[in-house]
């Protein structure tokens, strides 16, 4: 049992020297429900750990779409590290809600750093 504790410990921090973080401004479909369509799919893009809106960040209604800004972490595999964004803003891209609505247009607002603190 110690072994594998062992081996655990040191599994965990190879991780997390990969974690990174980055802010992304989205605007999609006012119809589309943000935790149900978005941040459950988002989270099931390849890599992708963490999904969250700050608190006091507000949700903006415009002419019938909604414009959020998220912060996501996120462990890229290394072979794609330097294609990790694109891969990333692709996935995003191709989420539907139920309806058929879909995200309408990202953006990157921070490089991504290092997530860890």
């Amino acid at each position: 049992m110690k072994e594998i504790t062992s081996k655990w410990r040191n599994f965990l921090l190879t991780e997390s020297q990969n974690h990174y973080e980055v802010e992304v401004l989205l605007k999609y479909a006012s119809d589309m429900s943000l935790y149900g369509d978005i941040f459950n799919k988002i989270r099931a893009i390849p890599g992708v750990t963490i999904v969250k809106r700050k608190e006091d960040d507000v949700v903006q209604v415009l002419d019938n779409q909604k414009v959020v800004k998220l912060n996501i972490k996120f462990i890229p595999p290394r072979a794609l590290m330097s294609r990790y964004l694109q891969i990333l803003r692709t996935h995003m891209l191709r989420i539907k809600g139920e309806a058929g609505d879909k995200i309408i247009g990202i953006r990157f607002l921070t490089q991504p750093t290092s997530a860890e603190k």
